[in-house]
Formats: C-alpha cells, sequence, structure tokens
C-alpha cells in the first residue's frame, strides 16, 4: 500500500464536508491553499514515519511548508485615460 498516497487523501477527505444535503465531492475551492497545506503537512509526516525524510515537529513542518508557498503579490493598476 502507498501510504504517502494514504495519507494525502485522508487529508482531503477529512476536511469534505459529511452534510448529507451536501452534493459537492471535495472541500470548496475557496480553501484550496489551507487545504494544500494540510496535504503537504500529512505526505511529510507519513514520509517522515517511512523513514523517507528527517522526522521534524509539525509545528516546524507547517512553518516550512507556510515559507515555500507561494503567496500571490499583484501590482497596482490604474486606468488610463
Amino acid at each position: 500500500m502507498n501510504f504517502l498516497l494514504f495519507a494525502a487523501s485522508m487529508a482531503v477527505s477529512e476536511n469534505c464536508n459529511t452534510d448529507a444535503k451536501n452534493t459537492e465531492l471535495l472541500p470548496p475551492i475557496r480553501h484550496v491553499k489551507k487545504l494544500s497545506a494540510r496535504v503537504a503537512v500529512a505526505v511529510a509526516m507519513q514520509a517522515a514515519a517511512d523513514g523517507l525524510t528527517e522526522k521534524i515537529s509539525e509545528d516546524l513542518l507547517h512553518q516550512r511548508i507556510a515559507e515555500k508557498t507561494w503567496q500571490p503579490e499583484y501590482a497596482e493598476y490604474f486606468r488610463a485615460d
């Protein structure tokens, strides 16, 4: 069994709306950044548990992932007359 893939799928499923009235399979796209970070943490923690990478604290892992996450920065545009 691929435990990394299992960790990723569990992280996604734990963030799904389980309300019976909900018709969406996946979490809303507006939460994709938070969900992506949760998946990354889950996979990294599983990789460490499997001996594939160094073991670090979950807090440090969150910090490292946040540091590597792209933050959009948009230039300010002005209307040309």
